[in-house]
């Protein structure tokens, strides 16, 4: 499981995009993201589990 931490950016499981880290409760394993593209909205409350560190490599195109 990956643990965010404020301020970072993540990628969400199954989804293209990145996001920035506004808000982490280790506790309950969840944070607070928003979209740095887009037209999406604030992901709110999200499970650390559909969390994955941001790899600018995922997004390139290979020739």
């Amino acid at each position: 499981m990956y643990v965010p931490k404020v301020r970072e950016r993540v990628q969400l499981a199954g989804r293209s995009g990145a996001f920035l880290v506004m808000w982490v409760d280790q506790e309950q394993q969840e944070a607070d993201l928003i979209p740095l593209r887009g037209e999406s909205s604030v992901e709110e409350i999200v499970s650390f589990s559909e969390l994955e560190a941001y790899s600018e490599s995922r997004f390139l195109k290979t020739a």
